[in-house]
């Protein structure tokens, strides 16, 4: 997949959010190109984000999600 359009999240803490600010994302995006990713970055975080991330990108194919150490 070569996107046309990349957004880059970093996320920290941020596990309770993602689920809407992906939906939006989506939503946004299906609006003004068919082909798009959404990359988010987990920087450290202590909650459960990276299931949250997970569970999007098993969810949505353009999706994915990155642990930064």
């Amino acid at each position: 997949m070569n996107p046309n359009i990349s957004v880059v999240i970093p996320v920290y803490n941020s596990e309770s959010i993602l689920p809407k600010l992906v939906a939006r994302l989506i939503e946004a995006l299906k609006s003004i190109c068919s082909n798009y990713e959404i990359l988010l970055i987990n920087d450290g975080s202590k909650d459960k984000s990276w299931g949250s991330i997970q569970k999007l990108s098993d969810e949505n194919k353009q999706v994915r999600g990155v642990i930064l150490s």
